[in-house]
């Protein structure tokens, strides 16, 4: 048996936009390799299990916030009090997804695939005002709960070019790879006053 492959490197980013209709958190992620990767956003994973410090199993069915059509950042995003160090909510757990795992063909459709192209940001804009709106006055971190992603080299609008059944080509589809890993180290500060966002900081 080979060695199995280095997980692609990239960089994320967030900063918070507060709006007159919405609070905004910006997510970017760039890819720090020299050709595309493309990743899964949404639906049951196939990679090998990480031994690390974080919680991260392909069972793990929740979107991924750079999904596009549900980035669900209640699902990934904690918030803490940054007063008290108390955290006021933790990202929502996963829920069942026994169904997906009986699937015939575990290739990833080409619909919840996005592709990193080199240095190039992805950039999300993900309305985060309900998450907001149900915390008290206070000073709170906002902080991005780490996920694995599955992924492969390639470019996912030439999948669709190559395939005619909607998934991933057979050729480029592997699960014995470790996840790339969609982690941000910053912390984004928000001040709350009469149930409104209305500061920010990075740090």
């Amino acid at each position: 048996m080979g060695s199995l492959p280095w997980a692609p490197e990239s960089q994320t980013k967030m900063q918070l936009n507060v709006g007159d209709n919405a609070t905004l958190l910006t997510i970017s992620v760039t890819n720090m390799e020299s050709e595309p990767v493309t990743i899964q956003t949404r639906g049951r994973q196939h990679f090998l299990v990480p031994h690390s410090a974080f919680d991260v199993t392909p069972d793990d069915n929740r979107p991924r916030i750079l999904d596009e059509q549900c980035p669900a950042p209640e699902a990934t995003i904690g918030t803490l009090d940054l007063s008290t160090k108390e955290i006021m909510r933790r990202p929502r757990s996963p829920g069942q997804c026994g169904g997906a795992q009986q699937q015939h063909d575990p290739r990833p459709k080409l619909d919840v695939l996005t592709t990193l192209r080199p240095s190039v940001p992805l950039v999300r804009n993900v309305d985060i005002s309900s998450l907001l709106s149900r915390l008290p006055g206070g000073r709170y971190g906002l902080k991005m709960e780490p996920r694995g992603m599955w992924w492969c080299l390639g470019d996912c609008e030439e999948f669709k070019r190559r395939c005619e059944d909607g998934r991933v080509p057979q050729d480029v589809f592997q699960t014995m790879i470790p996840p790339l890993m969609l982690k941000c180290d910053n912390v984004v500060e928000v001040q709350i006053e009469n149930g409104a966002p209305m500061m920010q900081t990075t740090r």
